[in-house]
């Protein structure tokens, strides 16, 4: 290390070989690592009590203090594809048990994982039909579109479903 003045400057130079700096390059590894691990660990810690974390905001002496919920259902970002991606469209809400409940629906398909389902479902609501993602008895996620109102609406979504998926999609009439 040599340090000059150069005017009102003063001018530090470290010299670095190939063993220093190798040397450093170590120790910002190790803390990279480091870090991972103990955000890991305290992520476990965090969501140990099974539930949803809550906070509690303090908000003042006038209100006293609320509980904030944790609403993401205990998912990553990465859990909660096509959740909330699509606009909505008034008066084609639907909830998962109108559609599996009966009436006409369009049965999309099984999907072998969440996101791949959560996905088939965000492709329906882009093109304007109501879809829900639910369990099904061997593991898989079943995507239904619906309940339609009249059969000429349910094969008009069902054209389209099956250009946009490349693959013919069942009709279903009254599963109750």
């Amino acid at each position: 290390m040599r340090s000059r003045e150069q005017g009102a400057r003063r001018i530090v130079e470290i010299e670095l070989d190939l063993p220093r700096l190798a040397f450093g390059a170590f120790l910002l590894i190790v803390a990279i690592v480091a870090a991972f691990f103990v955000g890991r660990a305290v992520g476990r810690r965090a969501g140990a009590g099974g539930g949803p974390a809550a906070a509690t905001v303090a908000g003042g002496a006038a209100s006293g203090s609320q509980t904030v919920e944790d609403v993401s259902g205990g998912k990553g970002l990465f859990d909660r594809v096509g959740d909330g991606g699509t606009e909505r469209v008034p008066g084609r809400q639907v909830t998962e048990e109108a559609a599996l409940a009966g009436g006409l629906e369009l049965d999309l398909g099984t999907a072998p994982s969440r996101n791949e389902a959560e996905r088939i479902k965000a492709l329906a609501s882009s093109l304007g039909w109501p879809a829900v993602v639910a369990g099904d008895a061997r593991g898989g996620y079943r995507v239904a579109a619906g309940p339609f109102a009249t059969r000429q609406e349910a094969q008009r979504a069902a054209r389209q479903l099956e250009e946009a998926l490349g693959r013919p999609v069942a009709l279903r009439e009254d599963r109750r």
